[in-house]
């Protein structure tokens, strides 16, 4: 069996588009638009795939 294992790095940027994000300090609106963009291309949570925030820091 394959298994395929990701991380992804995002880096908030200094445009509108990133004032709009506030939830949790962005990271379950961040979260949501990535799994959004995974189930266009028929990754869907729980049926193969899960998309997990590992660590969140604020420097």
């Amino acid at each position: 069996m394959k298994k395929y294992k990701f991380e992804l790095v995002i880096e908030e940027g200094s445009d509108e588009f990133w004032e709009g994000i506030d939830g949790n300090n962005g990271c379950n609106d961040v979260e949501t638009l990535v799994e959004s963009a995974l189930e266009m291309y028929g990754f869907h949570e729980g049926d193969n795939c899960k998309l997990t925030l590992i660590e969140y820091t604020n420097t």
